[in-house]
């Protein structure tokens, strides 16, 4: 299953911050944000909780922001 990141995506540039800045405050390396992001691997509960706190996603979008679905592209 494969998640749609791109709300995320456009909360870290509409907050002003870059994917590195993220990675740092989840505690994790740009390139391993990146691989989350792209649904190469997956976030851990913990990951997600710093990445909310940091970009301050109230606890009842976390879904849209991070369990949304991608749609397949035909």
């Amino acid at each position: 299953m494969t998640f749609d990141y791109s709300k995320l995506r456009g909360l870290i540039k509409e907050k002003g911050k870059t994917q590195e800045i993220i990675a740092e405050v989840a505690g994790m390396r740009e390139a391993t944000f990146s691989q989350k992001i792209n649904n190469n691997s997956e976030f851990k509960q913990g990951e997600i909780l710093l990445v909310c706190a940091a970009l301050d996603i109230p606890h009842d979008k976390i879904h849209a922001y991070f369990f949304t679905q991608e749609v397949q592209k035909n």
